[in-house]
């Protein structure tokens, strides 16, 4: 028969492996590395080129505004580069590089538009939204 103290001294033995698993999985951390957390662009699009400080992009990712994850792009060993699509936003870079490349399609619509490019530095992560007026 087990005593109140015994499920007690469980319980607490169950939180206690839950928070350390939880304080383990939160070492990400957000830092840009130089790169602006956002740019724009008018409705006749472009491409803007940015330097971070030093540090190179490992993994980059299009996410909408709710954070839903469109497309991702690991390194291509063919050319050592990144690179990520989704509908009307390109994001370039190559592999060791702190530059990266922001390219956006003519917006011929009548609203403006906005994704989020979310990238990592390995245990940091970066997110740049990037806006377009229609």
């Amino acid at each position: 028969m087990q005593t109140k103290s015994s499920i007690r001294n469980f319980v607490l033995g169950i939180f206690f492996v839950m928070f350390s698993a939880l304080s383990l999985t939160s070492c990400q951390t957000w830092d840009n590395h130089g790169l602006p957390s956002s740019v724009s662009f008018g409705p006749e699009g472009g491409r803007q080129i940015f330097k971070s400080d030093g540090d190179w992009l490992v993994y980059i990712e299009i996410q909408k505004k709710s954070g839903t994850q469109l497309t991702y792009s690991h390194p291509n060993p063919e050319n050592d580069s990144l690179i990520v699509s989704y509908d009307w936003l390109t994001v370039k870079t190559k592999e060791y590089s702190p530059n990266i490349e922001i390219i956006v399609a003519p917006n011929t619509g009548k609203k403006n538009r906005t994704l989020d490019i979310v990238g990592s530095f390995g245990k940091d992560n970066a997110m740049i939204k990037v806006k377009q007026k229609h």
